[in-house]
């Protein structure tokens, strides 16, 4: 599960030595400033500019991650306080302009977290300060070259259609075929994070042994902006199922496909939803779980950020504050009734969301299906946990037959080998799927 812009960034600081421009009661300029997360850390520079009707526009450069011009919705200076939204992150910042005009202190917020963050305007010119682009994605060495084909196609139709890419074995077939189903946030049809691209290796090595693979662009990436101003609609169905459900019916009719060998992979999210999607389609020939979560998902979150605050040693007041926060908005998400939610949103999503999950159990959804299993865990997994998830799966489908689970010593969230402990703070070197995850994961599908 992806938070915040790549992994979960905690404490925000302002960048000493950086080039200051010429200090002005007005946010217009070039602002830069750092976000850290344990050893992982992001400069972030707005570039706000005044515009004919007398109010600001402005983008975000993330520079050490070479993500250049994203768009800022909306900006607002009112007396002091400047707010800048990104509606495609669902991110915003808010803070004080101090006198003199050199500096904004004030706060980062994105889905459930609230960060402090100082910027300081910087005369640099924004070229000067972007970090090394990420280095061009290449295949794995057991993607074998000449042996598939892409193709784009479109998932789903109406006014959620989205964009994807079927990935198909050179041959006439008919062929095995996996949906690829994302964790959570707004993912890409790749799964990018940083410079890796777990759901690319997985098309192109499960293609080069014989399987068909569609990966699709996500409704929460594609439709950011439509999707957060009418957030208060939104549950998983929308987020993940009914378009996991629409790739399945559109790689069952497609060419060189056996209709009947159509297969659901989900990953973080999309594993622990993997036994609702199946649900939804009783003709699957088999389901595959990668890191699939358990346990209820507000728990998850609180896990996932309180282990990354440990990693910054001992914690300023300020950011025991916002796991207290984390805390009371986790347990109003428990004492959720749908006769009378509360107004906002709750760890970044909507009341509706939550009561969606209410009592849902992804084991117990699991012993219900009468389809072939596959269930894969890195016991480095630092978001999904080896032990309490894991266990939970194989304890409760220890009878079900057709069912298999494995785990990997060295792997971690993404199944790409972690030397040390796995933290999230790899996620920002290049990697990829190890192959005896795909060779696992082709020899499961070609026997079921």
């Amino acid at each position: 599960m992806k938070l915040l812009i790549t992994t979960i960034l905690l404490a925000g600081l302002g960048l000493p030595g950086a080039a200051r421009a010429t200090a002005t009661n007005t946010p217009a300029g070039n602002w830069l400033g750092t976000l850290e997360a344990g050893s992982a850390k992001f400069r972030l520079l707005f570039k706000i500019s005044p515009d004919a009707a007398g109010g600001f526009t402005a983008k975000m450069d993330s520079l050490d991650q070479a993500a250049r011009d994203v768009p800022v919705d909306g900006v607002t200076f009112q007396g002091q306080t400047v707010r800048l939204e990104l509606k495609a992150i669902q991110g915003a910042f808010e803070g004080v302009l101090e006198p003199g005009g050199a500096r904004m202190t004030g706060n980062w917020r994105q889905g459930p977290n609230t960060l402090p963050l100082v910027l300081e305007r910087t005369a640099a010119a924004p070229a000067s300060l972007m970090g090394p682009s990420a280095p061009p994605y290449r295949p794995p060495a057991y993607a074998k070259t000449g042996s598939y084909q892409e193709q784009e196609v479109t998932v789903g139709t109406g006014e959620w259609q989205l964009p994807g890419t079927l990935t198909l074995p050179a041959g006439q077939g008919p062929f095995p075929g996996v949906v690829l189903v994302h964790g959570s946030g707004p993912q890409d049809r790749d799964e990018t994070i940083g410079p890796n691209k777990p759901f690319l290796d997985l098309a192109l090595g499960l293609a080069s042994q014989g399987i068909a693979v569609l990966r699709y662009e996500k409704r929460t990436r594609q439709y950011a902006a439509r999707l957060a101003a009418a957030a208060g609609g939104l549950t998983v169905r929308e987020e993940t199922v009914t378009d996991a459900l629409a790739a399945v019916a559109l790689l069952r009719k497609a060419d060189r496909l056996a209709p009947g060998k159509i297969f659901v992979l989900g990953h973080s999210l999309g594993g622990m939803l993997a036994p609702r999607i199946a649900a939804g389609d009783p003709r699957l020939a088999g389901l595959i779980i990668l890191a699939g979560a358990t346990r209820p998902l507000e728990d998850l979150v609180l896990e996932q950020v309180s282990f990354q605050t440990s990693l910054a040693g001992e914690l300023p007041l300020a950011a025991r504050n916002k796991i207290d926060d984390l805390k009371r908005q986790v347990a109003l998400i428990k004492s959720l009734s749908p006769t009378n939610p509360p107004p906002g949103l709750l760890l970044g999503a909507p009341p509706g969301y939550w009561l969606d999950l209410q009592g849902y159990a992804p084991p117990a959804a699991a012993q219900k299906l009468t389809l072939p299993m596959l269930l894969l865990q890195g016991e480095k997994d630092c978001q999904v946990n080896p032990k309490a998830d894991f266990e939970a799966w194989r304890n409760a489908l220890a009878g079900h037959p057709a069912t298999k689970l494995k785990s990997y010593a060295a792997l971690n969230h993404l199944f790409m080998e972690v030397a040390g402990p796995g933290t999230g703070a790899e996620y920002q070197q290049p990697g990829h799927v190890a192959e005896t995850v795909i060779c696992d994961l082709a020899a499961w599908i070609k026997v079921h």
